[in-house]
Order: C-alpha cells, then sequence, then structure tokens
C-alpha cells in the first residue's frame, strides 16, 4: 500500500523563514547537530523579499507532491518541485572533508587537543548556521560544537574557520562523518525530519527545489 495519504490541503498566507537552533543526540558516540537560536520557529520577513526561505521541522502529512511540515509555530504546506533535489544523510568519508565544506563537529578537548567525535557534512543549501565554537549540554556535557568551514586536512588534523576563529581537531579512524546523499520521493514519511529550501510561486504558494532528510533534529 502506498505510504502517500491523500488529504485536502490548503496554503499558508505570509512569507516564512526558520530559525536554527540546536539539538543534543542521546547516542553514546555523539553526532554533530547545528546550533542557533530557540528551535524550529518560523517568522515572518520583510514584505515583497524574494529570498530563499528555509523551512525546518518534521513531516505531519504527504498528498501527492505537497508536504504538510510541523513547526513550532504550525502546519506549513510546501510544494514539491518536479525537480527538487531531495537528499538524506549517509556515511562519509575524510575525503569529503574538502576545502569550503561546511561542517558541524562535536568534539572532545583532551588536554591541548581536541578530537572530532563525529563530524556531519551541512547540506549545502543550509549554509553554516551560526558559526562559531559552543559547549554542549545534556548527553554531550564537556563536548564542544563547532560550526565551521573546512580551510585543510592533511588525514589526520583538520582545520576548520568559523566567526573569524580558527580551531583545529584530531580526525581519528573513530571519528564518525556523514554527508548528504541521493534519495527519492519514496523517502519522505511522516515523520521525518526535514529541511527546505522553498520560494514562492506567483499563485503565492511555498515550492521547494531541494529538500533534505536530516537523521538529527534540525532546531
Amino acid at each position: 500500500m502506498s505510504r502517500f495519504a491523500w488529504t485536502r490541503v490548503s496554503g499558508i498566507a505570509g512569507t516564512l523563514v526558520v530559525v536554527i537552533g540546536c539539538s543534543s543526540p542521546p547516542a553514546t558516540q555523539p553526532q554533530a547537530t547545528l546550533a542557533s537560536a530557540p528551535p524550529a520557529t518560523v517568522v515572518a520577513i520583510t514584505p515583497g523579499a524574494t529570498d530563499v526561505q528555509l523551512v525546518n521541522g518534521s513531516i505531519d502529512n504527504i498528498a501527492g507532491h505537497v508536504l504538510s511540515v510541523s513547526t513550532n509555530t504550525g502546519l506549513v504546506d510546501v510544494q514539491i518541485a518536479e525537480d527538487a533535489n531531495i537528499e538524506t544523510e549517509g556515511k562519509g568519508t575524510p575525503t569529503d572533508l574538502q576545502p569550503g565544506v561546511g561542517v558541524a563537529i562535536t568534539g572532545r578537548p583532551d588536554g591541548s587537543t581536541v578530537t572530532a567525535l563525529s563530524i556531519r557534512i551541512i547540506p549545502a543549501g543550509l549554509g553554516t548556521p551560526r558559526p562559531g565554537q559552543f559547549p554542549m549540554t545534556g548527553a554531550n556535557q564537556g563536548n564542544l560544537m563547532t560550526n565551521s568551514i573546512v580551510s585543510k586536512f592533511d588525514g589526520s588534523t583538520l582545520t576548520v574557520d568559523a566567526a573569524g576563529q580558527q580551531f583545529i581537531f584530531a580526525v581519528t579512524p573513530t571519528t564518525q562523518i556523514t554527508k548528504p546523499v541521493p534519495a527519492n520521493l519514496n523517502d519522505l514519511a511522516p515523520g521525518e525530519r526535514v529541511l527546505l529550501r522553498t520560494v514562492r510561486d506567483p499563485a503565492g504558494a511555498l515550492r521547494a527545489s531541494t529538500i533534505d532528510i536530516v537523521g538529527v533534529p534540525l532546531q
């Protein structure tokens, strides 16, 4: 049976963007999360703006090529463009850490060294949310979150730039690396966390050109 539920949907008026925040995953080997302000908040932007808008939340319902996404401010209906690029998170390798790539790193301080426990390659459409280095809490208490851009990597030492500062990490064989990999419409299902790059079409509906399925909540 198809996993898509057919329901009647309606557009949501107004221009929407997302403020990205941080979350700490419960896994014993922490995955990188993206840090910023309050979680999954959708707010209005300047009337008439035509910039790409980010919609971040979990899929509530799928009706054909329309996603109903649950955010902290309510449901947002987004049409999926026919040529939309859909990605999910998959296994990355050290060779993916190329200069200019955006990364979210969970690091463990060890004396004068910070070891990268996990490195999450950020979807290109997201940019680098809240660049910088911040202490983590909860299950990641004592670790550091660094949202940054790769400057150089020699196979064992990773140098990144963030907010005008440079940070250095030791990358070991146990460092977990994830990256965006191709997906398709069949990978979209209720409950999945998604990040959508959208614009308004002439009829006023939000249309997604890029959809990223994210394993760790982007908040």
